[in-house]
């Protein structure tokens, strides 16, 4: 029987918030609300004034993980005779789209205004790689044996295609995307940091 008095005592101190006046509960009402408040202009203004570094901290993982999957497709060193790269590789795939539309002399233009001699090797092997991979897979090795290129390029075409390298530049990465955020969602990431700062 004690113990059972002493539980509901306790029961009856923790509730005794429900015998306060009205009065007083609005006025705890207010101060709360005054504390939220005052939480959420001040974790607004720190996400504001820090958004490119925590927009930074938020796309590392990904940027990361990506960075070493695309590394994963990419010939090892002993297979390539250039420094290959996934910077190198990514700058190399979008000159090689920048200069598939243009002309033959245009083409040489840009590739001479590069200054990258690695990168404009590995432009001309994306876009080889790619009239590769329109075929089948029985018809790829002697397509590359045909190629007026030379061993070196032919043997890079082989490692690419057996490490299965992309040459498209259409599959963005979810860091990528996280790049081309615009202004309103920059915003509204803040807004849910903020709003859960204030929550905490």
């Amino acid at each position: 029987m004690f113990v059972l008095k002493k539980l509901f005592q306790l029961r009856d101190h923790a509730n005794s918030d429900a015998e306060k006046p009205f009065l007083e509960h609005l006025e705890d009402l207010r101060i709360t609300i005054t504390k939220i408040v005052v939480t959420l202009v001040i974790s607004m203004t720190v996400c504001f004034t820090f958004q490119d570094k925590l927009m930074g901290v938020l796309k590392r993982p990904v940027e990361r993980v990506w960075y070493i999957h695309q590394q994963s497709l990419l010939p090892d060193k002993d297979k390539v005779k250039r420094p290959m790269t996934v910077e190198i590789w990514e700058s190399a795939k979008k000159l090689e789209r920048a200069a598939a539309p243009l002309s033959e002399t245009e083409r040489t233009l840009l590739f001479q205004a590069t200054g990258d001699e690695t990168i404009v090797h590995y432009a001309r092997s994306a876009a080889l790689l790619r009239s590769v991979l329109t075929l089948e897979e029985k018809k790829r090795e002697g397509y590359i044996a045909s190629l007026p290129v030379g061993e070196e390029m032919q043997r890079e075409l082989r490692a690419l295609l057996e490490t299965k390298a992309n040459p498209e530049l259409s599959a963005m990465s979810d860091a990528q995307r996280m790049s081309a955020l615009k202004p309103t969602e920059t915003f509204m990431l803040s807004m849910s940091l903020s709003f859960f700062a204030g929550i905490v």
